[in-house]
């Protein structure tokens, strides 16, 4: 099973390589490190979830490819903490 930063960094690469957003034109990994301001390297590893995604530089990432950061996370988990604020609430 694909854990949530797996999840992450193949939702990056996939929007990367597909040119989702942005003109829908091929992003290089050192184009996306300039807009988090960290490495190729750091980029790669994101993508093979080898490091988490900071929050912050997942928003940079999201607000690069003109989309929410919901689109990055699996599925399931939203439908967990949707039903977890849910219960809170109630």
């Amino acid at each position: 099973m694909e854990n949530i930063y797996q999840h992450i960094g193949t939702q990056i690469k996939r929007r990367r390589v597909a040119g989702i957003g942005r003109s829908y034109k091929l992003v290089t990994q050192s184009e996306l490190a300039r807009v988090c301001s960290v490495s190729f390297q750091q980029i790669q590893k994101y993508e093979k979830a080898t490091n988490a995604v900071p929050i912050h530089n997942l928003i940079k990432i999201a607000n690069y490819f003109d989309t929410s950061i919901l689109e990055f996370l699996p599925a399931a988990e939203l439908n967990q903490a949707v039903a977890k604020e849910e219960s809170h609430s109630i």
